[in-house]
Order: C-alpha cells, then structure tokens, then sequence
C-alpha cells in the first residue's frame, strides 16, 4: 500500500509520524508538507527520516499576514509543485485543509492515476472538537463571496468535481468518506457522517517521541506553563490582557515560577508576562513536554491545542475559557469530558494551588 499525507502543522506532522510508524510502518508513505510554520532543520531531519518521498513548500500563513493577490499567486504556484510531485498511484491521501486549492488538485490528480483511491481526512488541533473564535475573511466572508470561490476554484481554476462541500467546517469535502482523531468519540456533530477512527495512544505519543527531538530545557518543580491562543483569535483582548495581569499576580504570589508559549505564527507580545520566561515560539509545545514530564509543570491555557495535547501526555491541565469569556457549549462539554479543570474564577487558583 502507498499513502500520502498532506499537513500543514506541526501538530498533524507528529500525528502522521506516529501513524507512518505504527500502522502504516509496512506501506510506502510519501509526505507534502505546506508548512504555515517556521520549519526548523530539526524538523526537516526527521522527516526525512520517517518519510519515503518528500516536498516542503511555504505556506500562505508561514510569514504572517499576506493580501490577497499574494495569497492567491501563492496557491497557483503551489498548486502546481504538488500536482508535479504526484507521479504515481496512492492507495490513501489524508488530507487537513480541504477547502484549500492545492489540496483539490492534490485529490484530483491521485484520482486519475488511481480511481479506487482513499481520501481520508485527518485531525489538525482542537477543530474537530469546538470552533475556536475566529472571523472568516477573504473568499469565506459571505455567501457571495463563497459563491464566487466555487466559481473560481470549481471551473476557472479545474478542480471540477472534488470542489464538493457539505458543510463549511474542515472536513467538508465530500470526498473525504472518514477522518482519523485523537479524541474519536468526542468529535463535534458535523463529522456523524464520515467513519471516525482512532489514533492510538501509542501512536500519538510515537509521534512525538520521532518528530521533536526535545528542547533540553529544564525548567523549576514548582512551576506553571501558561499556553497561549493566537492572540488575534480573543474575542476581547483588552479583557484577555486584564485576565493574563490577574492570572500572574495570583501565580506570582502563590510562588510559583512563570513560563509561556505564544502560537507558532504570533507576532505580537503581551506587556503582562514581562516577568515570565517565554518559551520558544517557532517550537512546538510538544517538544518542550517532552523535557517537563519528569518535572510535571500545571499546563494553562483558555482553549489552546497545547491544552489537549498536555492531557493526552499525563499533564494536570486547567482552562480559563470561563473566566475569559472566551467558551460555548461544545468547549466545556470536550474540556469535561477529557479531564481537564475549568475555573469559573482565578481566586479559584488560590485552593488549587494551596
């Protein structure tokens, strides 16, 4: 069998590589990676390690925010690199973003080398389980504007049939019959329609293991590491910058050393953790995990992706999405039911921490 995955993060990256090296270790599997991240050359050491054929191309987030004539020439260009890339037949692609051009032509391509081909879609962060605070811009901005991208990318742009949606969520495309999670039963609604599997602990945690080498940071025993959404996504960010104040005198006075992680893609700082330890941004928190299991730290956040990667490591984890203002059903109801702690006020740190 030969497989294909296309990813965009590092967090789907250390999925596949624990699948590749589990349940797939006896196939063939070939790699796309469209990094919306800064890859670092420890990254790209392992994946060549792991990854039978393989092509790294920048994406259209990796440098921050880009305008739309640029957004576009970069998904022709890439476009074109993969549907090159595609020269053989695929029994499997997973795909993450498949609303995205490149991918489109991805499946378009393996299906003509390969009509009895697999199209499966795969896990990319907290997505599959609530929807993360964030307008839609662009060609998703309205129904007309949707409409035009159908036209767009269905006739003028040749995706043809595999443009086929029912739904506006990740995982849409019709094409994509299932959808492999880390958190199988706990996926929102949206996804009842496709065949929902599971990726094995072992396999989450071998992925892990290959792809982040660690970070050789040691950090205090006594200590909170505070996982940060992109900021842009906050609803008020005045009250998260108000929240993040109280959350660090409260820690501050408990005795407790500070460190935090801000998204891959930030490009902003907060005047509130200037007497915290930041950690490495380009990183991703799962490297830094690895160095702090022995010293097990309290992982915070409000509903980052580190927060359930950090329970599915062994970490205590508390989210501050009550407090901020920042929840809705389907957060609290995955937050609930995977164990981690939500506080419905700082002061309630004071007995946590006592």
């Amino acid at each position: 069998m030969k497989n294909l995955f296309v990813v965009h993060t590092q967090y789907s990256l250390s999925l596949i590589t624990g699948l590749k090296n589990n349940r797939f270790n006896k196939d063939l599997n070939d790699l796309i990676l469209i990094g919306e991240f800064n890859v670092q050359p420890e990254i790209i050491y392992a994946i060549k390690k792991n990854f039978k054929k393989i092509i790294i191309i920048k994406g259209v987030l990796s440098k921050g925010k880009k305008n739309g004539l640029t957004t576009s020439i970069v998904f022709l260009i890439n476009t074109l690199r993969v549907k090159k890339f595609i020269s053989t037949k695929y029994n499997r692609i997973f795909i993450t973003n498949d609303m995205s051009l490149p991918e489109m032509h991805i499946m378009k391509k393996a299906y003509s080398l390969n009509p009895a081909v697999e199209f499966i879609a795969l896990e990319d962060g907290a997505y599959p389980y609530f929807l993360n605070y964030a307008t839609s811009g662009g060609l998703d901005t309205n129904n007309f504007t949707r409409h035009l991208r159908k036209i767009l990318f269905k006739y003028l742009l040749g995706c043809g049939k595999f443009y086929s949606f029912e739904g506006r969520f990740m995982g849409a495309n019709t094409w994509l019959k299932s959808i492999y999670l880390t958190y199988k039963d706990y996926a929102r609604d949206i996804y009842n329609n496709k065949n929902r599997i599971e990726i094995t602990a072992t396999e989450f945690n071998t992925g892990i293991d290959l792809l982040f080498q660690g970070t050789n940071t040691t950090i205090q025993n006594n200590s909170v590491v505070l996982i940060l959404d992109k900021l842009d996504v906050y609803k008020n960010r005045s009250s998260i910058n108000l929240l993040i104040a109280e959350l660090v005198t409260t820690l501050l006075g408990n005795d407790k050393t500070i460190y935090y992680k801000y998204h891959p893609r930030e490009d902003q700082q907060l005047d509130e953790l200037k007497d915290c330890n930041e950690l490495n941004r380009n990183i991703a928190i799962e490297s830094y995990y690895k160095d702090f299991l022995n010293n097990k730290p309290i992982i915070i956040g409000i509903k980052s992706t580190g927060l359930q990667t950090a329970k599915k490591m062994g970490f205590d984890v508390i989210s501050l999405a009550k407090v901020a203002d920042e929840h809705n059903e389907d957060v609290l109801n995955f937050y609930e039911k995977i164990g981690i702690t939500i506080l419905d006020d700082i002061k309630q740190f004071n007995q946590l921490l006592a």
